[in-house]
């Protein structure tokens, strides 16, 4: 089931009280594992903005694991971090694309593994905009310190599995 997939990053318009396609970028489908589906792309990959004609280039390789659940990880090994991780709503993935809705409370592990939940302050402005509920914020932050422990505690798949899964997608572009 390898091929190449769109990736999407939705994101609430607080002034539209609606969602829109922030971000766009090409992946490979890489397989899957009892934690989800994995996809990669090798640093320059062309990612678009909402405009769909300016673009940037993705800074390191990275891979994404696409998990059953509200939460999306990007594994990017770079000098400051080694993973990301979106509290989303559920991930749509079809044959295509695979869909997320950010909302906005991330967390990340630094390289020297300090580890941290941020932007409360986002997710305080879509409670406080009407846009998400009391139940959903707290769903959100439950999520993310229940994902916070396990990256302290590099509980797979926040051990080495993301490395490996960046080894086949090096190695099929080599």
């Amino acid at each position: 089931m390898r091929g190449t997939r769109r990736m999407v990053k939705e994101k609430w318009s607080i002034s539209r009280g609606c969602t829109y396609p922030a971000f766009a970028w090409p992946m490979t489908h890489l397989g899957a594992d009892r934690h989800g589906l994995w996809f990669g792309a090798m640093a320059g990959n062309l990612v678009t903005q909402p405009d769909g004609v300016t673009t940037e280039q993705q800074r390191a390789d990275a891979v994404w694991l696409v998990a059953d659940a509200r939460w999306l990880t990007h594994f990017c090994f770079t000098d400051a971090t080694d993973l990301t991780i979106d509290i989303c709503g559920r991930p749509r993935v079809s044959k295509d694309e695979v869909t997320f809705l950010d909302l906005e409370l991330d967390l990340f592990r630094a390289a020297d593994g300090t580890s941290a939940v941020i932007d409360h302050d986002e997710l305080a402005e879509l409670l406080a905009s009407g846009l998400i509920t009391a139940q959903e914020s707290r769903s959100v932050e439950q999520t993310a310190e229940a994902l916070l422990l396990d990256i302290v505690g590099r509980v797979p798949p926040f051990d080495s599995t993301g490395e490996q899964w960046l080894a086949r997608l090096r190695a099929l572009t080599a």
